[in-house]
């Protein structure tokens, strides 16, 4: 790096320190972070909306179950062994 600042005029007759090719660089790079920014918002937003959405069917969904009183059982991979879910949400081993 250079030890010494140089001190330069742009078009607009305004002092810059840096060269400005670098200034323009700089300038591409903050439109490109702000893009960025902007785009990562724009995703949060939707993921947030997403998950509410489904945050409110899995709240749907567990009321029909309670409503309706659920109970089934299925067989684990060992013979003889079978698993209830029942509306209290409990495992019982039988």
């Amino acid at each position: 790096m250079d030890d010494k600042v140089r001190i330069t005029f742009d078009q607009e007759y305004k002092l810059r320190v840096l060269d400005p090719s670098k200034f323009e660089k700089a300038e591409k790079l903050e439109k490109e972070c702000s893009s960025f920014v902007e785009k990562i918002s724009s995703f949060n937003e939707k993921v947030t909306s997403l998950v509410e959405v489904l945050d409110c069917h899995a709240n749907r969904i567990d009321a029909q179950k309670l409503r309706v009183g659920y109970c089934f059982c299925y067989f684990i991979i060992r013979p003889f062994i079978m698993v209830c879910v029942c509306n209290v949400r409990r495992l019982v081993f039988a």
